[in-house]
């Protein structure tokens, strides 16, 4: 299993069901969503390679959950409407215990994906001699808004005030991103 989840068992979650590794036909194969999806280490993002590794859970008001992925903030979930929720960490300032995310799966692979790309063109600038502290910057700045216009096209509800997807944004404009290394590998490694 790729995905821990004792934070979710300890916070009163059940686990309903999981399934044992099937063999898949090239059309699975083909058609597997989960395949197209990138972890993203340095902010936790990591997600299942096949759909028999999703893991159905209940709340204790018998609402289920497929998990197939966590980041730093939480549990990636389907919900009964095939809604992409986040089961935020504890500490987190998200107004709910379950957060909107994306309209379907295939929208936040959508939105994740622009979001990756988005990180990886920051990152392309941070040697570049042209670009100064001030001119990273506003390139978080624009790169953020322009992130938030392509989410907008796909799924407008998925930049509600308080959701994943604005949050994801803020960071960004912001620089808080993590865009290379932790200073903790350094410590890890003796290096520091």
């Amino acid at each position: 299993m790729r995905i821990n989840i004792d934070v979710l068992l300890a916070k009163g979650y059940r686990i309903v069901d999981t399934q044992p590794a099937q063999k898949m036909t090239m059309e699975n194969i083909l058609n597997d969503i989960f395949s197209y999806f990138d972890d993203y280490p340095k902010m936790g993002f990591s997600f299942i390679y096949y759909p028999d590794e999703i893991i159905v859970i209940s709340n204790n008001a018998n609402e289920l959950f497929k998990v197939f992925g966590y980041c730093i903030f939480g549990f990636f979930v389907i919900d009964s409407h095939e809604h992409i929720l986040i089961l935020p960490n504890e500490g987190l300032d998200f107004n709910d215990d379950k957060v909107y995310v994306n309209r379907s799966l295939a929208v936040f692979l959508q939105c994740y994906s622009l979001f990756l790309s988005k990180i990886f063109l920051l990152k392309s600038k941070i040697f570049d001699k042209d670009t100064d502290e001030v001119a990273l910057v506003e390139l978080a700045n624009n790169t953020a808004n322009k992130l938030m216009q392509e989410i907008a096209c796909l799924d407008k509800k998925a930049l509600k005030d308080d959701g994943f997807w604005c949050l994801m944004i803020y960071i960004m404009q912001e620089l808080e991103i993590k865009l290379n290394l932790p200073i903790s590998e350094y410590i890890n490694s003796n290096r520091l």
